[in-house]
């Protein structure tokens, strides 16, 4: 009987390794042989059906894109009876975030260009995440009050209170708590300080 698991049994793009553990067993305790056929790797350039007749390959990498991916297990003894299974194996969207560490409410684009062309993104503390289900961000003063929160990455925050405009936030460091939530529902918290300048 031809059985395999996979470890992990899925993973992330950030991550595409796996690592297969043969299980089959015969009634008759002979010998078995092993053809796996692996299905497609990460160099497009080479043949889409990677095989292998180790008994548990390992470390094997697949390309860094979202899918999912059939793994196929031939199993033959001494006296040529043959099993097989097939299982699937998943690659799922990994988060990215980036937070910057300072920025300047009001600065001038032409003198502190930026690398993306974006002209405001000096002027505002913006959180830029991808591959994400939820991003959370938090911002506070050093005496732990909220100046700013959202739900939403692409809501910056422009150096006032709560975003309203009214009252100026002063040039400081202040501090920022970014919680995000994958696609496979993985929780991530990021923590650190943002410098405000005037």
């Amino acid at each position: 009987e031809a059985i395999f698991t996979a470890d992990p049994l899925f993973t992330t793009i950030a991550k595409p390794f796996f690592s297969f553990i043969n299980q089959s067993t015969v009634a008759d305790g002979s010998g078995l042989k092993y053809l796996w056929n692996l299905g497609a790797g990460p160099d497009p350039n080479k043949p889409a059906n990677r095989t292998s007749t180790d008994a548990n390959p390992i470390n094997i990498e697949y390309a860094a894109d979202t899918a999912q991916k059939d793994v196929t297990l031939y199993v033959t003894t001494e006296h040529g009876c043959i099993d097989s299974t097939t299982r699937k194996i998943r690659i799922d969207p990994d988060i990215t975030v980036f937070i910057p560490n300072a920025f300047r409410p009001g600065s001038n684009p032409e003198r502190t260009p930026c690398l993306d062309g974006d002209p405001e993104c000096n002027q505002e503390f913006r959180v830029v995440a991808n591959g994400h289900l939820s991003v959370e961000v938090f911002i506070y003063n050093r005496w732990g009050q909220l100046v700013f929160k959202s739900n939403d990455a692409k809501e910056g925050w422009n150096g006032t209170v709560l975003n309203k405009g009214v009252e100026l936030c002063p040039q400081e460091v202040y501090v920022y708590q970014v919680n995000a939530t994958s696609y496979a529902g993985k929780q991530y918290r990021y923590s650190g300080s943002i410098t405000l300048l005037r």
